[in-house]
């Protein structure tokens, strides 16, 4: 297959400064600075999976206490299973979640990638799982065109 767990973890790696600039953005979180963030594509047999930011115990002033991993669940679920992202099901779709599922943006879908967001504002949240499926698909060209340059056809 050509994309590799190994890939996925570099995805995280390339990702991860745009996420924290997210982050430190006042306007892009309501009060935890921390984000879960999930990924399946074609060939993994696991998703990946990565925690950015700084998790830290729950402040009573954010609200209810609200379980980011299980909350992405739910999105990711979502997006997959709909093949759109989850702001798209949630505004124009709302009859196809299913008992439980949230109104939240933050999944995203293209093309047999899925991934998933939890912890900032819904948008903040969408905006990383979109940012990891480009540095996914620019990964997984970059190496079909390796691929190619050494005459390695069959994948």
């Amino acid at each position: 297959m050509v994309i590799t767990e190994s890939m996925i973890g570099r995805a995280f790696e390339i990702a991860k400064p745009a996420i924290e600039a997210i982050l430190d953005a006042p306007e892009a979180v309501w009060g935890p600075r921390w984000v879960e963030l999930k990924v399946m594509a074609p060939g993994l047999e696991t998703p990946g999976r990565h925690i950015f930011g700084s998790k830290t115990e729950w402040n009573p002033e954010w609200g209810e206490k609200l379980d980011f991993e299980k909350v992405m669940e739910y999105k990711f679920t979502t997006a997959r299973r709909e093949k759109q992202n989850s702001s798209v099901t949630a505004s124009i779709k709302p009859w196809l979640l299913y008992e439980g599922e949230y109104l939240y943006a933050g999944a995203a879908y293209r093309d047999g990638i899925t991934a998933s967001a939890s912890g900032a504002r819904g948008w903040a949240d969408e905006a990383m799982s979109e940012i990891l499926i480009d540095i996914i698909i620019m990964l997984a060209h970059l190496e079909v065109d390796g691929r190619v340059s050494r005459h390695e056809m069959r994948i």
